[in-house]
């Protein structure tokens, strides 16, 4: 019976422990390289258009950078300068 309850606990400890890694995770889009940017773009520009739309950038706000992710309209130029500047970021760290 003390088993059961220590594994408990030690599940319980882990998935607390992952909960704040989780929550960062979905304020900072995780892109490695511009062909990461241009990926996320052709799958949130879904009518291929060149321009996001709010009903796009709704569905595709996981993968949108969050200064983006309010806009009414986006930008192929808008969405790729951001992720740019993303990249130069992290390459600065």
């Amino acid at each position: 019976m003390m088993s059961v309850r220590r594994a408990f606990y030690c599940s319980m400890a882990l998935a607390l422990a992952l909960v704040p890694s989780l929550s960062s995770a979905q304020t900072e889009v995780p892109y490695r390289t511009e062909a990461d940017c241009r990926i996320d773009w052709n799958s949130a520009d879904v009518d291929g258009d060149g321009l996001l739309k709010k009903s796009e950038i709704g569905s595709a706000r996981a993968i949108m950078p969050p200064s983006l992710a309010d806009k009414e309209r986006v930008t192929l130029q808008e969405f790729m300068t951001v992720c740019r500047n993303s990249l130069q970021g992290r390459q600065q760290k």
